[in-house]
């Protein structure tokens, strides 16, 4: 192969991977819980307290177009007769990347819960 044939190559990878750049930049985050809640009631307010961190390292509390981010935790009954599901929208506290959601659980019973960060996509 001559200089010109790999010069080409050359600029054909680097072409391929500059357009690939993004794709490899990802644009996720995970949630860290506090602590798992320990005395849950039907009926009282719980604080639970997390912290949203981009590639699982850097906490932040913008999401990808620099928003803030408005993380929504829902529980959904596991129980039917225990009620129908419900939203609570967390708000930011403490360090960068740490929100509150004050939770009330409407009944006893087998619950699911869930954080979600709405505008992080």
């Amino acid at each position: 192969m001559g200089k010109r044939t790999w010069a080409c190559l050359a600029v054909t990878l680097l072409a391929l991977l500059a357009g690939a750049a993004p794709a490899f930049a990802g644009g996720w985050a995970i949630i860290s819980l506090d602590a798992l809640p320990a005395d849950l009631r039907a009926g009282q307010a719980q604080q639970i307290g997390f912290t949203v961190l981009q590639h699982g390292i850097t906490p932040t509390n913008r999401d990808l177009d620099g928003n803030t981010l408005v993380p929504v935790l829902t529980i959904t009954p596991l129980d039917a007769a225990a009620g129908k599901a419900q939203e609570f929208t967390a708000r930011p506290e403490g360090a960068t990347g740490h929100f509150i959601a004050d939770v009330t659980f409407p009944a006893a019973g087998r619950w699911a819960w869930s954080i979600q960060l709405p505008t992080y996509m």
